[in-house]
């Protein structure tokens, strides 16, 4: 049976954190690693780690002296992980049974896997049975498209170990780990979708990072805080040398898009970007909602914010 590594990262998650870890402990494959990484926790998530810890040698705990950011404690806990498959946990999950099972049965020659999930509330009470097609998820993605905008929900995958020696380092504006993990997979190999629900991804209020609803329309100061994220995430892709050059001229048309944004004039070059490129952006939001993206992109940021107030 082979060696998988389990990468978890926790921060003041003691509502949730023993579901999730009995879920992973009961996994029909028993081969594991757990290596967990708390990010200075100030509630009772220590002293429940340590409590599993002392009962299962299969778990490492590691307590950061300081709190280093949800992707750079990612980062720490994939740095110990030796197994020959890699998967990431969140906290708050619940894992089916057969998650590795499945996913190492499915994953074949491809560098990572990711499969469907079932939303539940705080509660454990199913919202909708799948998250792809609750997300709306494009599946059917080219390089750009994942330049743009990411697909692969990291609590849901499965990756080689071959992996990390593309992936590791993390680069500095990484914006979302397994965004930049799925780059790197795409980049150097392949990426399988298995269409099975394999997890309980757990909504509520203290999510970092949580399932987008499609039909949700976000404020225009919400728009332009990710941007600002996004400029500074492709600004690193820039530098990344596994890009080709046109890639790499995509890449750098993609952030004057993002900093014309912030302009106060007219963007007409701004706008045949978004036209050419129409289609991978907010690929799972209505027709609607992209359209009204791609009519505000030819003002400028002062114009863009009343008129999405009054489009939206």
């Amino acid at each position: 049976m082979q060696l998988i590594s389990i990468a978890m990262t926790t921060f003041n998650g003691e509502q949730y954190i023993s579901e999730q870890i009995e879920s992973i402990l009961n996994q029909t494959h028993t081969n594991l690693q757990i290596i967990i990484c708390d990010d200075g926790s100030t509630d009772s998530t220590p002293r429940i780690l340590e409590t599993y810890a002392n009962k299962d040698p299969r778990i490492t705990i590691i307590f950061n002296d300081t709190n280093i950011g949800l992707v750079k404690n990612f980062e720490k806990a994939l740095s110990l992980c030796a197994g020959e498959y890699i998967a990431l946990a969140d906290q708050d999950d619940i894992w089916e049974n057969d998650k590795i099972t499945c996913l190492l049965s499915a994953i074949k020659s491809s560098l990572l896997i990711h499969s469907d999930a079932t939303l539940i509330d705080a509660h454990g009470t199913i919202i909708n049975n799948s998250y792809t097609r609750y997300s709306k998820k494009n599946l059917e993605k080219n390089i750009y498209s994942y330049i743009i905008e990411n697909n692969v929900t990291g609590c849901t995958t499965l990756f080689s170990r071959e992996l990390l020696t593309y992936a590791l380092p993390f680069p500095e504006n990484i914006l979302v780990h397994d965004w930049w993990l799925a780059l790197c997979a795409y980049k150097h190999g392949t990426i399988t979708y298995l269409d099975q629900p394999l997890i309980r991804y757990r909504q509520h209020e203290s999510n970092q990072i949580g399932a987008s609803e499609t039909s949700k329309i976000h404020s225009f100061e919400q728009r332009e805080k990710a941007y600002k994220k996004t400029t500074l995430f492709s600004k690193t892709l820039l530098k990344v040398p596994f890009f080709s050059t046109e890639e790499k001229i995509f890449i750098a048309q993609l952030i004057q898009y993002y900093e014309d944004f912030f302009s106060k004039t007219c963007r007409f070059h701004s706008l045949f970007f978004h036209l050419r490129y129409f289609q991978y952006f907010n690929e799972s939001k209505p027709f609607s909602y992209k359209l009204i993206g791609l009519c505000l992109s030819f003002f400028g940021a002062n114009k863009q914010r009343i008129l999405w107030k009054y489009l939206t």
